[in-house]
């Protein structure tokens, strides 16, 4: 995809709830953006929180929040959201397995506006169809993001900017 832009994408997962999903959808989302999977692209050895503050603050053009039916926002999920919003890359539901959105009240009140956020649905029977729409919507924000970094504002942080707020 020479002269396209691509959006670098983090995915955040329970690894409970739809761990094989994320994969599948990781492997999906490759022609319109580089995304992030920490078991895919965290190697043996490397400090995993150092790798998924600078996943976050160094390449993130998208932040996709996988939710499926057993979703659980625990610490980590809520850490990664919140890094997110703090380096203004924006934070995507994605809706997996027949997942609903949860409500605001049944979040962690540091992540209760997630609730709040425009979801996009994937279905195992549409699946092409679902992911087709998510690439859509990925290579817009890449267009989107394109055109501030080239006025100079992309919106990203150091991590020590993010870590001193």
């Amino acid at each position: 995809m020479l002269g396209i832009p691509t959006v670098r994408c983090f995915l955040c997962y329970d690894r409970d709830d739809v761990p094989f999903l994320a994969g599948r959808l990781c492997k999906r989302i490759q022609s319109v953006c580089e995304p992030f999977l920490d078991v895919r692209s965290i190697s043996v050895g490397d400090d995993y929180l150092e790798a998924i503050v600078e996943a976050i603050l160094g390449h993130c053009g998208a932040f996709l929040v996988l939710i499926g039916p057993r979703w659980k926002p625990s610490e980590d999920i809520a850490y990664e959201i919140n890094l997110a919003w703090k380096a203004q890359v924006p934070v995507i539901p994605v809706l997996l397995d027949g997942a609903r959105m949860p409500r605001s009240n049944d979040l962690p009140p540091n992540i209760a506006r997630l609730s709040f956020l425009h979801a996009i649905e994937i279905t195992n029977s549409h699946w092409d169809y679902d992911t087709d729409m998510l690439c859509k919507n990925l290579t817009k924000i890449s267009a989107t993001r394109a055109g501030s970094s080239s006025r100079g504002s992309n919106g990203q942080h150091s991590s020590q900017e993010v870590h001193a707020q």
